[in-house]
């Protein structure tokens, strides 16, 4: 039903996922070079906040798609049915994601055998941080920077897991599906304003408990979703004047240009201090442009294309991968003495979308159609 609907979106996943990857790779190429563990240029600080944006649309995306499947079941069936959806959501989730940390936990273990890292906080951490992966928090693990080295990316994946949790709930218990969602949006981008306000101006930064709130709140990413599941109410429900109205303006090209304009703009201005506010000055953008990509005849952008349509078939493969696969080629790259970025860069990248068909193919798959004996 969604694949026949929404022709672009697999096609608009696999274009963002590429942008994120080539972001992960000059993070990871930067780092390795100058045998850092921290990224600090600031000079290219706007292409990776820009990584932040488009990480917003696949927010704003699975926002939008979830609820209108859930809408169209309860419009059908007067109902949701819960244990459906969550059986479907995990054989989706939850076999790549935990054959990953259980790998990646497993040579971490071996790793911290060595004298030479044993003292490092991951090592030391290496039990406690691993339980926050384990029990489906990374963005938890993410927010207090007890991360896993290559897996710190899964912050995301914990934060669609937790609203695929909490959003059924949300279209069950509340009737008035759209003022749910408004509510759910405004409080969480007011929220997060004011504990940013707050963090600057009374603890000035100097507050970690406060921060590591902040940062946590901020990485559930549930005003981007809630704003996804407008747009999805939207197209549905929605056919009075007023929202026929909203309709034309959505569809206008100059409102696309804008909305594709400011989305770049807004991270001319690098800044650490705001870096996540400005994920929620996106979102409203976002959803302009996936709902003119779900209506389709209106949409400036024509991005139906059967190769980024397998790419983007192959996403969560290849996010999960990601930071793996393109940090353990540099290393080898630089160990037999290729450093030239472009070359690096073609055989890393190349290697991970090879991964990453064989992981959607052979792993993936196999679970799509199993979940397909639940609904």
């Amino acid at each position: 039903m969604i694949k026949n609907e929404f022709k672009h979106f697999d096609a608009l996943r696999g274009i963002m996922a590429m942008y994120v990857t080539f972001v992960h790779f000059f993070i990871l190429y930067t780092l390795n070079k100058h045998k850092a563990l921290v990224f600090t240029n600031q000079k290219y600080l706007g292409i990776v906040q820009l990584g932040q944006v488009f990480m917003t649309v696949f927010f704003v995306l699975s926002g939008f798609l979830i609820t209108y499947i859930l809408l169209r079941e309860k419009q059908k069936h007067g109902t949701i049915n819960f244990k459906r959806f969550y059986l479907r959501r995990a054989f989706r989730i939850l076999p790549m994601y935990y054959l990953t940390v259980i790998l990646m936990y497993w040579l971490y273990h071996k790793a911290c055998g060595n004298i030479d890292i044993i003292h490092t906080p991951m090592c030391m951490e290496l039990n406690e941080r691993a339980i926050y992966y384990f029990a489906f928090l990374p963005n938890v693990a993410y927010a207090i920077e007890k991360t896993l080295p290559h897996i710190s990316n899964f912050w995301s994946i914990g934060a669609e897991e937790q609203f695929y949790i909490f959003w059924p709930l949300v279209l069950y218990f509340f009737r008035q599906h759209l003022k749910a969602f408004w509510y759910i949006y405004l409080f969480y981008c007011l929220l997060l304003m004011v504990m940013v306000l707050i963090g600057n101006l009374y603890y000035h930064n100097a507050n970690q408990e406060f921060i590591n709130v902040a940062k946590f709140f901020d990485y559930t990413r549930f005003g981007a979703f809630a704003f996804g599941g407008i747009i999805a109410h939207f197209i549905l429900f929605d056919k009075e004047e007023k929202q026929q109205r909203l309709h034309q303006f959505f569809k206008k090209k100059s409102t696309q240009v804008f909305c594709l304009f400011f989305c770049f703009f807004i991270n001319i201005f690098p800044d650490n201090n705001i870096m996540f506010l400005k994920h929620i000055l996106v979102i409203p953008c976002c959803g302009i442009l996936i709902y003119n990509f779900a209506v389709d005849d209106s949409s400036l952008l024509k991005i139906d294309n059967k190769y980024w349509n397998y790419i983007g078939k192959t996403t969560y493969s290849l996010y999960i991968l990601n930071q793996i696969v393109i940090d353990f080629v540099i290393k080898i790259c630089f160990f037999f003495h290729i450093v030239n970025p472009f070359a690096v860069a073609i055989i890393s990248i190349g290697l991970l979308i090879v991964a990453s068909i064989i992981c959607y193919e052979f792993i993936e798959k196999p679970f799509m159609q199993l979940r397909r004996k639940f609904g």
